[in-house]
């Protein structure tokens, strides 16, 4: 599973009235598919010097901005697949918050700084 920096709960995900339910499940599929294809692809984010770890904005807060970032390695990811992989899920995502009317705080969600530790890359979390 790919280290993560938290930034808040994930949306409601209550059905709107007018919303088909087909629509809303066949995003929630893709959301998922995608989720499994963007862990894949970080892995456990080995990487051999700092200069590789990086971090990426993942999800789509119905206000705007990602509910997260996700750490990961370029020594061991492909940075385009991966923002192709994240933005896909990350407009998806934005589809679906739509869909649904969603709400969100509005609270802004800051990269970390990230770090190499052990081989692997994650959010730089002080002792």
């Amino acid at each position: 599973m790919p280290e993560r920096a938290e930034g808040g709960g994930e949306p409601d995900t209550t059905v709107a009235a007018d919303t088909s339910d087909a629509d809303v499940a066949a995003l929630r599929q893709r959301l998922d598919s995608l989720n499994t294809a963007v862990e894949v692809a970080v892995g456990e984010a080995r990487a051999d010097d700092a200069a590789q770890c990086r971090a990426i904005g993942y999800g789509a807060k119905p206000c705007g901005g990602p509910w997260r970032f996700l750490v990961y390695s370029t020594a061991s990811t492909d940075p385009a697949a991966l923002e192709r992989m994240v933005g896909e899920y990350n407009e998806t995502q934005a589809s679906l918050n739509e869909l649904l009317g969603l709400a969100s705080d509005c609270s802004a969600v800051l990269e970390p700084d990230v770090a190499l530790e052990n081989g692997r890359c994650g959010p730089n979390t002080p002792r």
